[in-house]
């Protein structure tokens, strides 16, 4: 996988799916199929995660019914990320919640996740062992973006859960990551059945919005022929590729208990999130408060008031480490040498310095609120 190529897992066009992208080729490259038990309800968080321990990617989805799920992406026989659409394989289920899950997060290695809920518990979930794959063409993902958006039910879906009489406060996300084994297709071609999984999925579409220029003339005046863009040039361009024959499923995994559960009697746990170095995670509550609690015991150790309003959004700001925050000081000051405007560091400008220096290496933690304020705060 070169640097350039990003992968971002998103709720499906039927919003019992995720679906998962390659860019910036657009293409559609995995699908994460139905969980095959009673009503789970839409997807209402999503997140990729890197697990170290093996060495995959994995797609960690929480649904409307209480439900979270771990799918492994596939990868072909040579241990590289298939580059032709496939299905994930479920490998983890549970139900720790009464309540629709809002947010999902993961320690930094990917051994071990938390999920949040409309209801006022929190659960700790372990990623089961699976065997290490090595890559063969490329590395391993290095880099996780999240972009999120909260939406309320209504938004979303109108009808309520048949097996969940409460209303939802729903959540949507999008992330980015690469991508690894678990579905596979027959090489076969000769069958043209198609997975049920796969043959619904419409492809989402990215236009591209091309950049005016000074001498071009005003759109009311001359207007371009209409042209495909974005993924449906690819797609109107590209050869027709072969129907997925029908794989042979493996037994549903059946529901299991989570690794850990506390009520925390504080209903609405919005948002959470981990702290870069897997200690501690932090959640925003309908109650206005942001609270932190112990990664290890999920015991609460922190409560942070000032909102007036719900807090719908929290987050750990990372820190790289002391190590790499030394290497850019010193790459800072070997700058410094080579010109004139610093030849010599006053004792208030090291004083400075080093404050600055303190600070990086500082967990802050910031809260966004239905009040239109945002916060920042220092915690341990």
């Amino acid at each position: 996988m070169s640097d350039e190529q990003i992968y971002i897992a998103v709720a499906g066009t039927d919003d019992k799916k995720a679906e998962v992208y390659q860019f910036p080729d657009e293409k559609l490259v995995c699908v994460v199929p139905r969980i095959d038990i009673s009503e789970t309800g839409m997807i209402m968080a999503v997140k990729l995660v890197h697990h170290q321990p093996s060495n995959n990617v994995l797609v960690i989805t929480g649904y409307e019914a209480g439900f979270t799920a771990v799918h492994l992406l596939p990868r072909n026989s040579t241990g590289t990320r298939k580059p032709t659409l496939g299905l994930a394989q479920n490998i983890y289920l549970s139900q720790p919640h009464t309540q629709p899950i809002l947010s999902v997060d993961a320690l930094p290695d990917g051994s071990t996740y938390f999920t949040s809920s409309a209801d006022a518990t929190i659960a700790a979930h372990r990623i089961p062992e699976l065997p290490y794959t090595a890559d063969v063409d490329c590395e391993p993902p290095e880099n996780l973006v999240t972009n999120e958006c909260n939406l309320d039910d209504d938004e979303r879906h109108n009808a309520p859960l048949a097996t969940d009489e409460s209303t939802a406060h729903g959540k949507a996300a999008l992330f980015t990551n690469a991508s690894p084994e678990a579905a596979t297709t027959s090489p076969d071609s000769s069958s043209p059945a198609r997975n049920s999984d796969t043959e619904s999925i419409e492809p989402l579409s990215f236009p591209k919005l091309r950049p005016r220029t000074g001498i071009e003339p005003p759109p009311d005046t001359a207007k371009p022929p209409a042209r495909p863009s974005g993924l449906s040039s690819l797609l109107a361009s590209a050869p027709p590729q072969p129907a997925l024959t029908p794989t042979a499923r493996p037994p549903p995994v059946t529901v299991q208990p989570a690794h850990k559960i506390i009520n925390t009697k504080h209903a609405g746990q919005q948002s959470l999130r981990v702290r870069s170095d897997g200690r501690l995670l932090v959640t925003g509550g309908w109650d206005s408060k942001v609270r932190v609690y112990s990664s290890k015991t999920l015991k609460e150790v922190a409560v942070l008031k000032w909102h007036k309003e719900g807090v719908y959004a929290v987050s750990f700001g990372e820190v790289l480490g002391k190590e790499a925050l030394e290497q850019h000081a010193a790459e800072q000051k070997a700058v410094e040498k080579g010109t004139e405007v610093a030849k010599r560091e006053t004792g208030l400008a090291k004083l400075q310095r080093q404050r600055e220096e303190a600070l990086q290496l500082k967990h802050w933690v910031a809260a966004g609120a239905k009040d239109g304020k945002v916060s920042l705060w220092e915690v341990f």
